[in-house]
């Protein structure tokens, strides 16, 4: 079973930092925007899970656009969900990045 709750930004950031940016300080994915995901887990259907129940809340919560920042390489992923590729790319660390969004 699956259980999805919210949490706070920091108790993202120990993962973020093993999973993306393991030779950086933990520092580098504490991003700003943080306040307003190759692993073992992934291709297990976690992601569209949690996808999926984002997009309801969203929803159900009245959100208008939701949008997030993916490395280029994922972007397919995100399309299957309806999100789209903005024209806001950049480079970090080297890894290409793109900002999607979708409009709810």
């Amino acid at each position: 079973m699956l259980i999805i709750k919210e949490i706070k930004p920091a108790d993202t950031w120990q993962l973020r930092h093993t999973v993306m940016w393991p030779n950086r300080p933990l520092s580098y994915v504490q991003l700003s925007e943080d306040e307003k995901g190759e692993n073992a887990e992934q291709g297990k259907g976690y992601g569209s899970m949690l996808l999926n129940q984002l997009i309801k809340e969203a929803t159900e919560r009245g959100v208008k656009i939701l949008w997030c920042n993916a490395r280029q390489t994922a972007a397919n992923f995100y399309q299957k969900f309806g999100l789209e590729v903005s024209s806001e790319k950049w480079l970090q660390g080297g890894i290409e990045y793109v900002r999607m969004t979708k409009n709810l």
